[in-house]
């Protein structure tokens, strides 16, 4: 199921969507301020490109009051 999920999301916008996260990441890369930004980017592109099947886990570091 999560295959038919992921390729319907690739062909209608997903692929660009992730394209686009990953143009970002580079640009952010270019600059020494903007790497862990890319690493974040490049992280998002792979969420977006294939969302289905994929969980994301908090690591701890998120603030919490």
């Amino acid at each position: 199921m999560s295959l038919l999920l992921n390729l319907l999301w690739i062909v209608f916008g997903g692929l660009w969507m992730a394209v686009g996260w990953v143009l970002a990441a580079v640009i952010m890369a270019i600059t020494i301020i903007g790497l862990p930004w890319a690493r974040a980017a490049l992280n998002i592109a792979v969420y977006t490109f294939l969302p289905s099947g994929q969980t994301a886990v908090s690591t701890g570091c998120a603030y919490q009051p």
